[in-house]
């Protein structure tokens, strides 16, 4: 028998199978493509936001609703993630660079993380971390295999997570 600790963000008690599911964070390499690849690895991107919004979205309603703070988290994702510059500034990259989907949301995200880094500020380290969350989450949704996260969180599971932002 396997012994969980951590907070519950819903009340009550259960008992049942276990999902475990961690929060993976993805290297990414520059990785030139063809200018015939470019509307592909558009498509990809466009339909890894629309994976991690449907992510997000779940993940919103298997919280109780007094578990504010995560719920909050869980929105400003989505508002990052619907961002039109982040959009059309990914986009933009993937065309004029002729880089790969992941590597122009990895490259997105590492210029606003260099901006915040030069910013101290409690508040805004915080919100690092969110955007790491959400560049791994993106990444991972163009990964081929990213349905498996969804997959197992179905009925009758108990969902263990690193964090609300897998």
């Amino acid at each position: 028998m396997r012994i969980l600790h951590g907070m519950p963000i819903s009340s009550g008690l259960a008992t049942g199978e276990v999902a475990i599911i961690k929060n993976i964070s993805y290297q990414t390499f520059p990785k030139n493509i063809k200018s015939s690849e470019v509307k592909k690895h558009i498509s990809k991107f466009e339909r890894s936001i629309k994976k991690s919004l449907n992510e997000l979205q779940l993940l919103f309603s298997l919280l109780e609703s007094n578990a504010k703070d995560e719920r909050e988290i869980i929105l400003s994702h989505q508002e990052m993630l619907k961002d039109k510059v982040f959009c059309d500034e990914t986009i933009s990259t993937i065309e004029n660079e002729l880089v790969s989907a992941e590597f122009a949301v990895h490259s997105y995200f590492e210029k606003l993380l260099k901006h915040f880094s030069k910013i101290e500020d409690d508040y805004l380290s915080q919100r690092k971390e969110d955007l790491i969350d959400i560049k791994n989450r993106i990444i991972r949704n163009l990964k081929p295999n990213s349905e498996e996260i969804l997959r197992s969180i179905t009925e009758n599971k108990i969902i263990a997570i690193d964090e609300t932002s897998v």
